[in-house]
């Protein structure tokens, strides 16, 4: 039982829908041990094992779906986040115009390019464009 506690405090609250039918799956396990066996049960350790086996194979999932998390996604968004897209004026204010041609040359960029949005080349030129 607490294996089963330590595996479902590992899952993030965030995750708890996409994990459902997983954490159903190790209950659908446990059932037979809360209604049908006893101590003196022949088929006690099979139970177990088999316990065992679905607590573990959520337990990897959870881990996997959680570095999935903290590096592929929420990098990921951290990385675009912390993106220069267009610096804005500091001590005198831009006109419609000049901001509008300044987000256009970034945006054109933008559209004919294949330079993937976190790559640093990216980041440079969107700064340097933005200075300028």
């Amino acid at each position: 039982m607490q294996h089963n506690k330590k595996v479902r405090d590992k899952v993030p609250e965030i995750l708890v829908p996409l994990m459902a039918p997983h954490i159903k799956k190790v209950d659908d396990m446990l059932s037979p041990g809360l209604t049908l066996l006893s101590w003196a049960s022949l088929n006690l350790e099979h139970f177990a094992d088999s316990v065992t086996a679905s607590l573990d194979g959520l337990e990897l999932l959870t881990d996997r779906a959680i570095d999935i998390l903290d590096i592929r996604i929420e990098g990921v968004l951290q990385e675009i986040s912390s993106t220069l897209v267009c610096k804005l004026p500091g001590n005198e204010p831009w006109t419609v115009e000049e901001f509008v041609s300044r987000i256009k040359v970034i945006w054109t960029f933008l559209r004919t390019s294949t330079i993937e949005m976190t790559k640093p080349s990216f980041r440079m030129l969107v700064i340097s464009m933005a200075q300028s």
